[in-house]
């Protein structure tokens, strides 16, 4: 008997029966492959959220807009540098500190 099944959850629900029916038969095959489907159901959706994402950007991300600006105010304070620790352990923040340590 095959029964389609739209989503991993709905799936899910499916295995957990196969999965009693395994244990007192022994076959697995159905198992593994129930398995396999909802692991690849899950990266699909995983995929789908991040292509989702991308779409945002690209149909926001390029204008001059509020969003555009506080993305790119998240990445300078995410790849800002504040500060190095030198070879002696101090806290160095002044840019000719960071740099001589740097070199």
């Amino acid at each position: 008997m095959v029964v389609y099944v739209k989503s991993w959850r709905e799936k899910r629900k499916l295995l957990a029966k196969v999965e009693k029916h395994a244990a007192r038969t022994g076959h697995t095959g159905r198992l593994r492959q129930l398995e396999f489907d909802i692991n690849s159901l899950m990266d699909k959706e995983a995929k789908m959220w991040k292509q989702r994402s991308r779409v945002a950007w690209l149909k926001d991300g390029d204008k001059n807009t509020r969003f555009f600006h506080t993305k790119e105010t998240q990445r300078r304070r995410r790849n800002y540098i504040k500060g190095i620790f030198d070879k002696a352990g101090q806290w160095c923040t002044h840019q000719s500190q960071i740099a001589d340590t740097a070199e």
